[in-house]
């Protein structure tokens, strides 16, 4: 089993808890700068109030200040951030990470580069990282018709993995994937996030 840290506590990011626990693995929970309200909820009553249900036992939450602790030692990072959240993540995580973690996005959209190209979130990501672990760590998203109450009542539903390490795709997917979802993985991940869109 894995060790995650969801880092943003919003509908989607948090929602995520509930498949990987559900699975096993050791899941934390970390509130961006803008989550203290919805962190101290799961801290002092262990429920999330937006997604409006308790959250699973597997789950500890951290504060933003709390970043490094909560990234110790694990191997996935969810990046539960909306996209205007993504260099933030990017800026915050950087000097947490270390050579081999996977990076895992819910966000969906797109942001024009300095030459006016379209650029995928996940490599907008990669881009705010610190130049030194940039290409030490691999980059994947999710996508498909999901909603976040929907996955975290455990309701049926599928989802895309797309990630360019193919070895990387399939250790995602099986994280996350449980009797209740589907998954299909799916590669390169320019391919994926054309076909259809991340998270809602």
């Amino acid at each position: 089993m894995a060790i995650v840290t969801i880092v943003g506590a919003g509908f989607m990011g948090s929602a995520t808890a509930w498949p990987l626990t559900d699975n096993g693995h050791t899941v934390r929970l970390v509130g961006t700068h803008m989550d203290g309200e919805i962190i101290k909820s799961c801290k002092e009553k262990r429920y999330h109030p937006k997604l409006q249900r308790e959250l699973p036992a597997g789950v500890r939450p951290y504060y933003a200040e709390e970043i490094a602790q909560a990234l110790d030692g694990v191997e996935i990072i969810v990046s539960g951030v909306n996209s205007l959240g993504v260099r933030w993540i990017g800026k915050t995580i950087g000097p947490h990470l270390r050579a081999g973690q996977m990076l895992i996005a819910v966000t969906k959209g797109l942001e024009l580069d300095a030459n006016g190209d379209l650029m995928i979130l996940p490599d907008l990501l990669k881009s705010e990282l610190p130049a030194g672990i940039r290409d030490q760590v691999v980059f994947a998203a999710i996508g498909g018709p999901c909603i976040a109450g929907e996955l975290a009542g455990r309701r049926p539903s599928c989802v895309v993995f797309g990630c360019r390490d193919g070895q990387a795709v399939e250790r995602l997917a099986a994280a996350f994937r449980t009797s209740a979802s589907r998954s299909r993985k799916l590669w390169p991940l320019e391919i994926q996030l054309s076909a259809g869109s991340p998270f809602r």
